[in-house]
């Protein structure tokens, strides 16, 4: 079918003619702009809105190739809300959204028209997806694999980005209750295998930690969890680490002793103050060799110290 000369036809009988003012029309480039067409008065011609969506479908046929073309077509049918017109059909719609499909195959952006479009969307907020959209958008994902180029695109794209409070909180909601698997776990294990975590990561790990506390629960998953592991000796590296957090630090009297002595500390008795004076310090070092500790009633150390200072308070 010669769809140039329908095409033609249809635009010389446009120009030859005069709409009522009652009639709705739309304006159209004979020649489009994608393909060189300006906007001068030549180059204008009145359509009502069926013949300029029937003139765009000719284009598309004439210019198969040019992804502006389609883009024009397809977004003619489509309404303000995103679902088909319903003055187009159903095989209209399927056709041009299956042509513009296949022009988008090994289609790149160029890094300008990724910062534009990078532009125009910064601030926008997207639209609360409903639940079934959720639903639909897993499903078409499940099971596939995002490879080893494509995550370091991805890790390379968001570094410097910072997530707002508010996208953090989504984050954390959308995490609670969700469990990995032992396969998941697998993977994550493997893959943090020979990293080395860099000085600034530490810092902001040690400082979100502070003050907090494992659960009796979790304390006996990861004692579990190093049995029958080596104990390999520490680096210099390690060594220095431990001693640099250490720094400053206030030690109780029982660890000041169980230090000294090398012994663990069993149990901590607490004697009147008297009592405590008459003690020498071979007795409170029988005492604290059997891992129990002694200490006057009522002592509260607030700075590091040893059982020495105690017996000279």
């Amino acid at each position: 079918m010669n769809y140039q000369n329908i095409y033609d036809k249809l635009i010389d009988r446009a120009r030859n003619r005069d709409l009522e003012d009652s009639v709705y029309r739309e304006v159209h480039h004979v020649i489009p702009k994608c393909l060189g067409g300006s906007d001068s008065k030549d180059n204008l011609v009145s359509l009502t809105a069926e013949e300029h969506y029937v003139a765009h479908q000719l284009l598309v046929k004439i210019n198969p190739k040019v992804h502006g073309l389609l883009y024009a077509a397809l977004m003619m049918s489509v309404s303000p809300g995103h679902s088909p017109r319903k003055s187009s059909k159903n095989k209209v719609y399927g056709w041009l959204r299956k042509r513009f499909s296949e022009t988008q195959l090994g289609r790149k952006h160029t890094e300008e028209t990724k910062k534009k479009i990078s532009e125009k969307n910064t601030g926008k907020k997207q639209p609360p997806r409903s639940e079934e959209y959720r639903k639909m958008i897993s499903k078409v994902h499940a099971g596939k694999v995002v490879s080893e180029v494509t995550r370091e695109k991805i890790r390379q794209a968001n570094l410097g980005k910072k997530a707002t409070p508010e996208a953090k909180a989504n984050m954390r909601a959308g995490q609670l209750g969700r469990k990995a698997t032992p396969e998941t776990r697998a993977k994550m294990s493997a893959w943090q295998i020979g990293k080395i975590v860099p000085e600034s990561v530490g810092r902001k790990i040690s400082a979100a930690n502070l003050g907090r506390k494992h659960t009796p629960e979790t304390l006996e998953k990861m004692s579990a969890s190093k049995v029958g592991l080596p104990n390999g000796p520490m680096s210099e590296e390690t060594k220095r680490r431990i001693s640099e957090s250490r720094k400053g630090k206030p030690r109780s009297p029982e660890a000041a002793a169980a230090s000294r002595l090398g012994k663990k500390t069993v149990a901590t008795i607490e004697v009147s103050p008297g009592k405590f004076k008459k003690l020498n310090q071979s007795q409170l070092d029988r005492f604290n060799s059997t891992g129990i500790y002694l200490k006057p009633m009522g002592y509260n150390p607030v700075s590091r110290t040893t059982d020495e200072t105690i017996q000279k308070s």
